[in-house]
């Protein structure tokens, strides 16, 4: 019998952002794309990641930070934040899914192989496919 039990998904800042900016539903994709009840999951770190662009980036990131930031609390439902110790936001994701056992939601193509290097479960979303699926091996 098939463990039931919810696979923590890690959410990368890429693909909120990506995810906004096509027009793609992330909660939803997430769900669709998983052949395993999911657990959707912002490390605290990727919030802090958001909330430095909103301050700091140029007007464009400072919009799109803004955006994601009001997308997560929207959804606060629906998303668990996790604390989260301090480091690169990349580093602090992989470790986070390698200790949940979960996987990695991204459009970010370095972050994609250093999480398939550690054989973690990537989700991916594709500009031109405009949705999410996982994929195994190196894009």
């Amino acid at each position: 019998m098939r463990d039931k039990r919810r696979l923590p998904v890690i959410l990368d800042t890429s693909i909120i952002i990506h995810a906004l900016e096509r027009g793609v539903d992330l909660i939803e994709g997430l769900y669709e794309a998983s052949t395993d009840p999911v657990e959707i999951i912002v490390p605290r770190a990727v919030l802090k990641e958001l909330e430095r662009l909103e301050r700091e980036g140029d007007a464009t990131r400072k919009r799109k930070a803004r955006i994601a930031l009001a997308f997560l609390t929207a959804r606060k439902s629906m998303v668990r934040v996790t604390e989260t110790p301090e480091g690169p936001t990349d580093v602090v994701i992989l470790d986070l899914a390698e200790r949940l056992k979960g996987a990695v939601a991204t459009s970010d193509t370095k972050l994609w192989r250093e999480a398939t290097k550690r054989g973690l479960r990537v989700f991916f979303l594709w500009d031109s496919r405009r949705r999410i699926e996982e994929y195994p091996g190196t894009p």
